[in-house]
């Protein structure tokens, strides 16, 4: 478990070991359909809500008064924490999360030209 400090004087709790189901659920909720070319992607849109689906997957306490986004009945992670957490809190969180982030869209994988060989 990692916990974050937030500048407002909350914290968030969550899990930091990873699951390969929680990769295929991350991924799983950005999808890009381009048939006719008016379809558009926004970049920040996707990686906010796979940000978002991974924090909902992985906070298991908070200090807000309001449930944790996995226990919020019927209210997506992204409506529950947009309307909990200012955007200072959200960044200090986002900025902590992001090395999860990083294994989720395996942005950590080593560099196979950089890896010794054993002799």
């Amino acid at each position: 478990m990692a916990r974050a400090e937030l500048p407002s004087g909350a914290w968030v709790e969550y899990r930091d070991k990873l699951m390969a189901g929680d990769r295929f659920e991350v991924q799983s909720v950005v999808s890009v359909e381009v048939a006719d070319g008016k379809n558009k992607a926004n970049f920040y849109e996707m990686a906010n809500d796979m940000r978002n689906a991974l924090l909902g997957r992985i906070i298991t306490d908070w200090s807000f008064p309001v449930p944790i986004p996995s226990k919020a009945i019927n209210v997506a992670a992204d409506i529950v924490i947009g309307n909990t957490m200012d955007l200072e809190d959200y960044s200090a969180l986002e900025e902590a999360v992001e090395p999860l982030m990083d294994l989720i869209t395996g942005q950590t994988r080593p560099d196979p030209k950089k890896q010794s060989s054993s002799s």
